[in-house]
This record gives C-alpha cells, sequence and structure tokens, in this order.
C-alpha cells in the first residue's frame, strides 16, 4: 500500500458554510461560494447545480439561472487556517505529503503497515483523526449537513493517479482500497475526461467514440504516442496503472521568520500602510540579522476584517539583510495592491534564507573574462606543443564568387 489519498471534494464550501449555520436547513439550499474580487462562482451545492450553475461563473450568469440562489463571500484566512490544520492528518500518519489543493492530500504509506498493521487499522487510525479535526473545527455546531460535507475519502492503490481517483471515486467515510490486480479494472470503466489530457484531446477521442479510459488504453501506446505524443503516452500509462510519477513533497518542516500587527483601526490609506509595512520589516531584519543571515525570499500579506486575504510573495535577485534593498525590491509591489476593504492585520514571512552570498556577475564583465581565458589557453597549448592549437574562422574576401574562399581558418591568436 505506497500511496494514500485524502480528498473532501467540497472543501471550501464546507468551510465557509460553517459560519453561516442561518442559511442552511435540513436540506441544503441553492448555495454559492464566491470570490468578492473576480465577481466569479468558486463552489456550488448539489441542489444549485440542479439549475445548472457551476463554478467559474459570474454572478449574472448564477442569479440569471436561479434567482433565488444565495451567495457568501469566502474567508480566505479561514479557509488556509483549516487547510492547514487537515493538512496535518496526513503529516500524523507519513513524514512525505503532497499539497495538491485544499481539501486534496497524497501520502506516501511506504512502510506504514509496521506501524499501523493491515489496511484496515490504518483507515481507522485516518477517519479516527479525521473525526477529531471536524470536532475541533466545528466546535459546538452541531449542522449535519455541513459535517457530511467535512466527511473525507480515503483512497488507497499503488500509483499516484490510480489513488487519486480512488478517493474521488470513493464513499465519504469509507475506505477505497485498489489492490494492484484490480487497477486496471477499476480504472477500465472510468471516463475519459479525467484522463491527464488537455481538453482539445478529449473531445477528439469523443469524436472517435472513445468514452472510457479502457476503450482508450485498448489502444496500443504506439498508437496513442503517434497520434497525441508523449502527453498521450503518459496517460496511456496512468489508464493501465503504470505510470511512473512518483510523489513530491511539497510540505517542510518550518523553519519561518514571521510576525504580524494587529492595526488598533483598519487603515485604508496606502502611505500610511508603507510606513507600518517598512517598521515591521526593519524589526525582522533585526532577527535575520542576529542570526547572521540573509534574506531570500519573502512574503506580506494583508488581512481584512471579514476574513480578505491579498499577499505576494518575492524573490531577491541577491540576498541580502538591507532594508533599502529590500524596501526597494517590494515597495512597488504594495502600491499594485487593489483591497476593497481596509487592511486590519499586517503579516510579513521571511520564507527562506540563507548565512552565504553570492553576487550575479554583469553579462559583460563575464564576455571579457572569457575572451581572456580563451587567449591564455590558447597561447599555453601553443607553447606546449609549439604550433597553433586553436584556431578561428576570419573574413578575407567578402566579396569572393567562391564561398569557400571568403573565409580562412586563421590562428586564434592573430
Amino acid at each position: 500500500m505506497p500511496l494514500g489519498c485524502l480528498f473532501i471534494p467540497s472543501f471550501e464550501l464546507a468551510v465557509n458554510l460553517s459560519q453561516h449555520t442561518n442559511l442552511v436547513d435540513d436540506v441544503l439550499p441553492p448555495i454559492a461560494l464566491c470570490d468578492p474580487d473576480t465577481e466569479e462562482i468558486i463552489d456550488v451545492t448539489f441542489s444549485a447545480r440542479k439549475f445548472g450553475i457551476l463554478p467559474h461563473q459570474t454572478y449574472t450568469q448564477a442569479f440569471a439561472a436561479c434567482p433565488q440562489l444565495r451567495v457568501i463571500e469566502i474567508n480566505t484566512v479561514l479557509t488556509q487556517t483549516v487547510s492547514e490544520k487537515f493538512t496535518l492528518i496526513a503529516q500524523e500518519i507519513s513524514p512525505v505529503v503532497e499539497k495538491i489543493s485544499p481539501g486534496f492530500l497524497l501520502m506516501d504509506l511506504k512502510g506504514i503497515d509496521t506501524y499501523f498493521g493491515d489496511v484496515a487499522s490504518l483507515a481507522d487510525k485516518i477517519f479516527f483523526l479525521s473525526d477529531a479535526w471536524t470536532s475541533t473545527f466545528m466546535g459546538t455546531r452541531t449542522n449535519q449537513n455541513i459535517r457530511s460535507l467535512l466527511q473525507i475519502h480515503l483512497g488507497i492503490a499503488d500509483k499516484k493517479f490510480t489513488a487519486q481517483l480512488a478517493a474521488f471515486y470513493g464513499k465519504p467515510g469509507v475506505l477505497n482500497y485498489i489492490e494492484q490486480g484490480a487497477a486496471v479494472k477499476f480504472l477500465a470503466t472510468l471516463p475519459i475526461e479525467v484522463l491527464p489530457l488537455p481538453s482539445d484531446i478529449i473531445e477528439r477521442l469523443q469524436l472517435l467514440q472513445i468514452a472510457t479510459i479502457g476503450q482508450f488504453t485498448a489502444l496500443s501506446r504506439s498508437t496513442i504516442e503517434s497520434q497525441f505524443g508523449s502527453v498521450g503516452g503518459h496517460a496511456w500509462l496512468a489508464g493501465t496503472n503504470h505510470d511512473t510519477e512518483h510523489l513530491r513533497s511539497n510540505i517542510f518542516e518550518d523553519k519561518k521568520i514571521f510576525d504580524e500587527i494587529q492595526l488598533l483601526a483598519p487603515i485604508s490609506d496606502l502611505r500610511v500602510l508603507k510606513i507600518f509595512t517598512q517598521n515591521l520589516l526593519a524589526q525582522l531584519l533585526q532577527e535575520l540579522k542576529f542570526k547572521n543571515s540573509l534574506l531570500v525570499r519573502v512574503k506580506i500579506g494583508f488581512e481584512t476584517d471579514t476574513g480578505k486575504l491579498y499577499f505576494f510573495e518575492k524573490i531577491l535577485k541577491t540576498p541580502t539583510n538591507s532594508l533599502t534593498q529590500i524596501w526597494l525590491a517590494i515597495s512597488h509591489h504594495i502600491d499594485r495592491i487593489r483591497y476593497s476593504e481596509p487592511i486590519s492585520i499586517l503579516r510579513i514571512e521571511f520564507l527562506e534564507f540563507i548565512n552565504q552570498t553570492g553576487y550575479q556577475l554583469s553579462l559583460f564583465e563575464m564576455s571579457r573574462q572569457r575572451q581572456q581565458q580563451l587567449i591564455d589557453t590558447a597561447q599555453h597549448l601553443k607553447t606546449r606543443y609549439g604550433y597553433p592549437a586553436l584556431f578561428q574562422i576570419k573574413e578575407v574576401s567578402r566579396w569572393h564568387r567562391l564561398p569557400e574562399k571568403q573565409f580562412a581558418l586563421a590562428d586564434y591568436l592573430t
């Protein structure tokens, strides 16, 4: 059982619905989670989908399809915080975890049977951790509709692609374990749209009456690659449970330096906000200098009272702990932020820092250095062997009627 997948289909919707229990009755009404900055729908309840409302639609399109639709705005800070706590479930099981998206995690289960025994015992442990996470997050709120949305899907298989689909098509709160011998049969019945293929290739396959993975993999790999290239070959391997894609751990030990300011009154003046940012940055740089380190990557975030989060990351070309140089690199990014509400919390994180430094040479200096190195090498070889060892092509007669007479091979030192 090398790979496991934890999946909550409507993670962001469920997390934000937990703050609006007054909208949720015994049956979930048509509700849409939206991004107020882009005015796009992020996710919708099942009853809203019946009206044809789908993610990425605009407010106008959604209300035209369902006038009684209820809209809630996403709380980015809450969603991010709950997502980090959800990640701890996988980290409790395995040291190698890959986060695909909020509520969608992959974990390496190699050797886990030594600690948990069989697959059923492992699943019981994961579901126990999931129930504890849900209870901690929900607190005294007992709405069963929201709790059902927060139930995890657990899939286990020997390949990454198969494990993801095992969780995606599994039932909430129930282990979907796909053994190696049954993987091809499980994948064969699934629709072609789940394969890692561009939409234009999917449309071509559907025109050819290829609707399932089984019909796709019935063709030879060479046939697929001749039509769709390496992308098609990769999809064919995934569909036959032979994909070679490995888990890429993107969750590491937290070694950040960070601090935040809770402003006494929300600020909407950009000039005042920049002053607070510069002061907090100077304080953190004092800690960085104490560690005798240089900053490489910094993240600056601004949070509103309603939970909206505006942030950016900046990778410095040259590691430094100079306030002047860092401020010169990030100040124009702050000017570009277009926030719709006053800022109440300012947060700065030093994501990467090192205790060594290097400077990028000028391209022109590098060119001169290489030219001098070639000259020195040519002189050394000529002295050692007694004759030129390096040559260069020189133009001798630009207008000669024979092309081979226009250039000559000459000693590099001439």
